[in-house]
């Protein structure tokens, strides 16, 4: 149908312009207006009557006075939270308590280490009939019912202590078992208890001192909201706390159930090999107290490409992948290590290079251990941190006759089996993940840093995902240090 104006003829374009913008602007202004007026009058009002704002901002607030609320509100808001308090604070306790019996579990375990070598070993038998020092266990959380909230928070504070005490004299009597040296009649001797509980001990965190009068204030004495206030975030805190000291003991356990990696005592029994041929040199300089040139041993071991072009790193990526880009070899430049260690028999043995040090009992790196003495004193480890811009690794001070540690982790995009070349200076011994045997090991003889020798590369099976590697190296004399190269293109890596 078409569409004419008022006059008969067709409509020209003023006659279809639509007035309703016009009218939706008016309005528009009239609700805007409207709000203002809204919000302003209820501003007003606020800030005229006390009462008002009690009444909108208070949770707990009646009167215009400053009191907190009636006798009766008082006391029902009191024993309110007073009951949650204390149903929080227990069940925290009852979470470390669970902690504390897992943890003492592992300590008993450890312990029955000691007693078994008690039966043929006197160093041991001594250990063991002097005994681990006495920790008076709390068996139960307290009850709600009977204790009050500074009672029932003192028993959760003595619980996380409890469990820090179990928890140091599980790690102390491992780190004897594992730290023994040779004693007179050739008798393995274990590293002093106290020593070790020493190297173990962890630093207890401040808690909360409770304000007992607060607490137990009279009814009369929270009448004010200034004093109510105060009383109840005092018992927030109370609470709060315990659950704080319960994540702490989570943590503990956390710790012991997912060390980087566990690896059971089996020894690195070496396995020698060689052929004629040269050492790969690199152009940098040593550190140590001794290291001369003409200490490198001469060698058989030959490198199978004397122009091989290696890439710094520790990722696998995918084949093809846009993220990744092509290369030959890649050895691993970012580790952790510790060291130096001495000899188990003080001198450079095959009993000495085989025997498991404690990072082979499972790689802890929040762990202090008792190194060699230097000049006469003793020196304390802790595992350090160095990445590296060379494809040779050193400890960053290097020492004659000592046991060093690397650890790092690998990342690889797929599941895959791959070539890898180890090279040490001197002894060496590679593991992987949570296998307990050595994948890799050299032979004990002394020998320089020869990488790409044919008789050092091992055939890995990577997972998807990171892969643990721990390495141990050993130094005779002169220089030391290593390598972990891995063979890519053979296997169709590739790395980034």
């Amino acid at each position: 149908m078409a569409v004419t104006s008022a006059s008969g003829r067709p409509p020209t374009v003023d006659d279809l312009v639509d007035l309703r913008p016009a009218k939706l602007r008016a309005r528009l202004l009239f609700w805007a207006a409207l709000s203002l007026a809204l919000h302003v009058g209820v501003g007003l009002a606020l800030a005229w009557s006390p009462l008002l704002r009690n009444w909108v901002f208070s949770s707990f607030r009646s009167t215009s006075d400053g009191s907190a609320g009636t006798l009766g509100q008082i006391r029902a808001s009191r024993a309110a939270l007073d009951h949650l308090t204390r149903k929080r604070i227990v069940e925290s306790a009852r979470k470390m308590l669970l902690i504390s019996r897992q943890v003492a579990d592992l300590r008993a375990k450890e312990w029955s280490g000691v007693e078994q070598r008690a039966t043929a070993n006197a160093h041991f038998k001594a250990m063991f009939d002097a005994g681990l020092p006495r920790i008076d266990l709390i068996a139960d959380p307290g009850d709600p019912a009977a204790l009050d909230v500074p009672a029932l928070f003192a028993r959760a504070v003595a619980i996380e202590t409890q469990v820090m005490s179990l928890y140091e004299q599980y790690k102390a009597v491992g780190l004897s078992l594992m730290t023994v040296s040779a004693a007179k009649g050739g008798s393995p001797q274990p590293q002093a208890l106290a020593d070790s509980l020493r190297l173990t001990a962890l630093e207890r965190p401040d808690r909360a001192v409770l304000d007992l009068a607060m607490i137990n204030a009279p009814l009369a004495d929270l009448m004010t909201t200034t004093q109510w206030r105060a009383w109840r975030e005092h018992l927030t805190l109370a609470s709060d706390t315990a659950e704080v000291m319960a994540n702490n003991c989570q943590r503990v356990i956390e710790v012991i159930e997912k060390v980087v990696a566990v690896i059971e005592v089996t020894g690195s029994d070496p396995t020698p090999g060689g052929v004629a041929g040269e050492w790969w040199k690199e152009d940098h300089a040593y550190r140590g107290d001794s290291l001369r040139s003409d200490e490198m041993v001469a060698s058989d071991l030959v490198s199978i490409d004397k122009n091989a072009k290696v890439t710094l790193g520790r990722h696998l990526g995918r084949t093809g992948a846009a993220d990744s880009r092509a290369a030959e070899w890649l050895a691993i430049d970012t580790w952790w290590w510790i060291g130096p260690f001495p000899y188990l028999t003080g001198s450079r043995t095959k009993e000495s290079l085989t025997h498991a040090y404690p990072p082979e009992h499972g790689v802890d790196l929040d762990a202090v251990y008792v190194g060699k003495s230097l000049s006469g004193q003793t020196r304390t480890l802790r595992w350090q941190y160095r990445p590296m811009s060379q494809v040779r690794m050193e400890p960053r001070d290097v020492f004659r006759e000592s046991i060093w540690y690397f650890y790092t982790e690998l990342w690889s995009a797929e599941a895959r089996e791959i070539l890898v070349n180890v090279a040490s200076d001197d002894y060496g011994a590679l593991w992987l993940n949570d296998d307990p045997k050595p994948v890799y090991t050299s032979g004990t003889d002394p020998r320089p840093w020869v990488i790409l020798d044919q008789r050092q590369f091992v055939k890995l099976k990577l997972r998807k995902g990171n892969n643990h590697l721990l390495l141990k190296l050993d130094n005779n004399g002169g220089t030391t240090g290593f390598s972990v190269i891995f063979k890519l293109l053979a296997d169709a890596a590739s790395s980034r």
